[in-house]
């Protein structure tokens, strides 16, 4: 078979980069998710196995992305291992697409699972994308197995049923995310909380958001290799890349809390940071006290006077009602106000 040029648009070596950040990324998420689970420990739940399976496919995805373009770039490549690697990168891809949004609908029932509307729909995105994926991979499975001699016919046909295989669960992806993007806005939007935590919620929740974008972005793409229009085979292995570690990053992004409780924040480097913070706005807290007792010490008001800490109170003595009790740690010493009069003339 004569190569295929596959030097025009990303470069190879660009390619790789990114491609290997795409998984090691996601993959230090779930190693925090792990992490903080194991800190406190609390036992681990289908949702943090499937993300941990999401990053292992998602290595896999990208070792037969990589095998792809070595083949296309190769004159020595057979038509038929090329075939399989395409073959195989379908049902691969649709697997990490699967197990990296499973996660986030699983941690759905689990915190609000009392709403008995979400955890419906919640089961039933779960069911239909992983029926939807598995049949429609099936069927190009079937597609791409040659029959006899592999002709030039085979070779297009094949291509056009990986397209249109592409399309189809690209678009049920694109549908999980606007699902997983959109439940738990009510659900968190009803909930007794300060109207600041509540936004907190939803900013994390919310995530979700770009991993409605990168999938809109990857089925325009495949769209576009479904009309026959020509695009970047890299470009659109790395968007479909990020598509999948988008999915896994946000699955994740709300045990980030237990982490951050449990590792940073008792870490040392994160008491020197406060250390030095605190060093840095000591000065200024310093003076701004003493101005404030500077002031209050020259300021007479009409309920007492300070003085080094001890509070006189002023009892009117045609008025008997009691006051408010004062912290205990001051001193309290209450004077008639014909001794208050004299003492400011006194002074």
């Amino acid at each position: 078979m004569s190569s295929i040029d596959v030097s025009q648009g990303i470069h190879t070596n660009v390619f790789l980069g990114v491609g290997v950040f795409l998984v090691v990324l996601p993959a230090l998420f779930v190693a925090t998710r792990f992490a903080g689970s194991a800190k406190l420990g609390k036992q681990l739940k289908t949702a943090d196995w499937l993300s941990l399976v999401a990053v292992i496919l998602l290595a896999g995805t990208l070792a037969n992305f990589i095998l792809i373009v070595k083949a296309l770039s190769s004159s020595s490549t057979s038509v038929l291992y090329l075939v399989q690697l395409v073959a195989a990168s379908g049902p691969v891809a649709a697997s990490t697409t699967w197990a990296a949004k499973a996660p986030i609908l699983f941690l759905y029932i689990q915190i609000f699972g009392v709403k008995s509307w979400l955890r419906i729909v919640s089961y039933v995105t779960l069911a239909f994308t992983f029926l939807w994926l598995l049949g429609w991979n099936i069927w190009l499975l079937y597609e791409s197995v040659p029959r006899g001699v592999i002709t030039p016919m085979f070779l297009a046909d094949s291509a056009h049923s990986g397209s249109v295989a592409g399309v189809a669960s690209g678009a049920v992806g694109l549908a999980a995310d606007i699902v997983i993007f959109v439940i738990p806005i009510p659900v968190i939007w009803k909930l007794h909380l300060p109207r600041a935590k509540k936004i907190g919620l939803l900013v994390v929740f919310l995530t979700g958001l770009l991993a409605v974008v990168a999938s809109a972005i990857g089925v325009y793409f495949k769209q576009l290799s479904l009309s026959g229009t020509s695009t970047d085979i890299k470009a659109a292995m790395i968007l479909t890349l990020i598509e999948l570690s988008i999915a896994i990053i946000v699955g994740c992004v709300p045990a980030m809390a237990t982490f951050w409780t449990s590792f940073i924040i008792e870490s040392g480097i994160y008491s020197m940071i406060t250390s030095v913070f605190s060093r840095v706005s000591l000065p200024r807290s310093t003076r701004s006290k003493k101005s404030q007792r500077s002031t209050h010490r020259e300021n007479t008001s009409e309920d007492g006077i300070n003085a080094e800490g001890h509070t006189y109170d002023v009892l009117d003595d045609g008025n008997s009602a009691m006051r408010p009790a004062r912290s205990q740690e001051q001193s309290i010493t209450a004077i008639s106000l014909q001794e208050f009069e004299r003492s400011k003339t006194t002074i």
